[in-house]
Parts: structure tokens; sequence; C-alpha cells
């Protein structure tokens, strides 16, 4: 457990690190998958504050569900971004109305 702490800052920093990479490779191409990917590794960035919250604070419950959130939601971008880097067909509503119901879905089993 002591280690758990030290990784999880070594991964935000690295997650961090991705975010500010993709933010200005999207400033200097301007594509939209570039934005999204770096949204994405930002919730993932997000992700790993709330998960030291959850270990250093007695574990409350509060903490794990934005943490499982965030994480739904980092994929969802990512995931969104390889379409449009794939010039692939991708439907938003669909995307966008399933990962609402499954972050329903994660509140309601942590509460």
């Amino acid at each position: 457990m002591e280690w758990l702490s030290p990784a999880i800052i070594a991964s935000l920093i690295g997650t961090t690190l991705l975010c500010f990479v993709f933010a200005y490779l999207h400033g200097v191409d301007r594509e939209k998958y570039l934005a999204l990917w770096s949204v994405s590794w930002g919730f993932y960035a997000l992700r790993m504050i709330f998960m030291l919250i959850y270990i250093s604070n007695g574990r409350p419950a509060w903490a794990l569900a934005i943490n499982q959130s965030l994480s739904l939601w980092s994929g969802v971008f990512l995931l969104v971004g390889t379409f449009y880097f794939a010039q692939k067909h991708i439907r938003l509503l669909s995307i966008s109305l399933f990962s609402v119901a499954l972050n329903i879905w994660i509140v309601t089993a942590i509460a």
C-alpha cells in the first residue's frame, strides 16, 4: 500500500503530460480528433486525482463514483476521437445516451 500513492502520482504526471501534448498538437493541426483525445486524457488525469482522494480519505463512495465516471467518459472521448481519426461514421446520440445510462448505473451501484 505504501507504493500506491506514488504510482498514482506518476500516472497523474504522465496523463497530464499526454493531455498537454495532444492539446499542443491540436493547436498546431486543428484536427478534431486531437482535441477529443486531449479531453480524454484530461478526464483520465482527473480520475487519478479522485483516486488519490479515494485512497487517502477513507474510501468515500462519492470519490469512487466520480473516479469511475471519469474513467467512462475518458473512454468515450477516446473512442469518438478514434472514429474521427479513422474517418468512420459514428452515431454520437447513441453513444451519448448509452454513456449517460452507464454513468447512472455507476452512481446507482456505488451509492
